[in-house]
């Protein structure tokens, strides 16, 4: 089984290549200032945006114990790494999120 960085850096590198005709088409048109679509500024922004996964990377890589660093990755990077890890597998992995109780808790009033 391949290193959890290593498998992190290949998704890193699917995503990017994934990415890399539409990044390169919203930049040419700002570079050429022509105007974008607000979904292509909102894309880029955010989706389109890796910082997130490098940084999370290079904290990894600057580990020197990098399964307790991953157990004390934030909820966020968490997710980031389950993203990376299915980018680099093609495997769906499910990351637990918290979920509000169906239950409801309210008081019941007869109007009189």
């Amino acid at each position: 089984m391949k290193p959890l960085l290593d498998i992190l850096r290949e998704g890193l590198s699917k995503l990017k290549a994934r990415d890399k005709k539409r990044r390169e088409m919203i930049t040419v048109a700002l570079a050429a200032q022509q105007p974008v679509s607000p979904d292509d500024e909102d894309w880029l922004d955010n989706a389109g945006n890796n910082v997130d996964e490098e940084l999370l990377i290079h904290e990894l890589e600057a580990s020197s114990d990098i399964e307790q660093a991953v157990k004390r990755l934030g909820e966020n990077q968490k997710g980031l790494v389950a993203r990376l890890k299915e980018l680099a597998t093609g495997v769906a992995i499910t990351v637990s999120k918290k979920r509000k109780s169906t239950k409801h808790n309210c008081l019941h009033v007869d109007k009189i």
